[in-house]
């Protein structure tokens, strides 16, 4: 669950007026060693670098794309460029997943996210990042999110949040501990419990970023595509809120209490902690 972020909670400190968080799992803006992770700041040609390089690294090879700059994603600085898929018959591969660490089979906690800006309208189905283990796509200008078990592919959809054309959004998928949740610019907008690891692929799928070769493309750029073997703090924050009544008194223990809960962003596995002053 989300919840093991707060794991290690040590202690909490009440006051009248705040709660205050003395220990978490991580600091927030911590993020786990990524394994995997494309840039896509290449000023020309046709590959796409992994700087991770322990794992492996996977390179891809792009078809089609256009290399813009940041400033037409009116990202900051630190995004120098990405990838476009307008053009006919763009998508970037990356070979065959089998026996690289794009294996997803197994595991139980993974992130993956991405940059996307939507240039135009979105209505059909159109492949963000697909391994044919886990998929994020956008479905009628709606982000959503799949992960295959053995059962089948389960998925999120944020019906909520047309993505829009024109904005850029940091989107990602987190499978953490029976949890799947879909995130849009840090806020989870969708999440269902799963009760098994990824399965594994077809054999022979290749993963696929803004497209494939079908030739249905993604309407739009891709940036900065980075896979976690953890979930990320510092996308999904915890957040600690007092509840009422916070300070109160405890008539069973006929002494002062103090309560906190704590869940993740979306308000999901809330749980509570109660502290009785002496």
């Amino acid at each position: 669950m989300f919840t093991s972020w707060l794991t290690s909670l040590k202690s909490v400190l009440a006051t009248d007026t705040a709660i205050t968080v003395l220990s978490t799992s991580a600091p927030l803006g911590t993020a786990p060693q990524p394994i995997a992770y494309w840039n896509m700041d290449e000023a020309t040609g046709t590959t796409v670098a992994d700087s991770v390089t322990t794992p492996a690294a996977v390179h891809g090879t792009a078809a089609g794309t256009l290399i813009v700059t940041n400033t037409d994603m009116a990202l900051p600085a630190a995004f120098m460029r990405a990838r476009d898929f307008t053009p006919p018959g763009s998508f970037i591969d990356f070979g065959e997943t089998a026996g690289t660490k794009l294996d997803f089979q197994g595991q139980t906690t993974l992130s993956v996210e991405a940059i996307v800006q939507l240039t135009a309208a979105a209505p059909d189905i159109y492949t963000v990042f697909d391994n044919r283990q886990v998929q994020i796509q956008v479905i009628n200008n709606r982000i959503a999110g799949f992960v295959r078990q053995a059962g089948g592919f389960h998925g999120v959809l944020g019906e909520a949040l047309p993505l829009g054309v024109g904005t850029a959004h940091r989107v990602a998928l987190i499978l953490e501990s029976g949890h799947m949740g879909m995130v849009v610019d840090g806020a989870t907008i969708n999440s269902i419990a799963i009760d098994e690891p990824v399965a594994a692929a077809e054999i022979g799928s290749h993963l696929y970023i803004g497209g494939d070769p079908t030739g249905l493309r993604l309407p739009g750029r891709v940036e900065d595509v980075r896979v976690s073997g953890a979930a990320r703090s510092d996308i999904v924050p915890p957040v600690i809120t007092p509840v009422s009544p916070m300070p109160g008194f405890s008539v069973s223990e006929a002494r002062p209490v103090f309560n906190v809960a704590y869940s993740d962003a979306s308000g999901i596995n809330v749980a509570s902690v109660r502290m009785f002053v002496n």
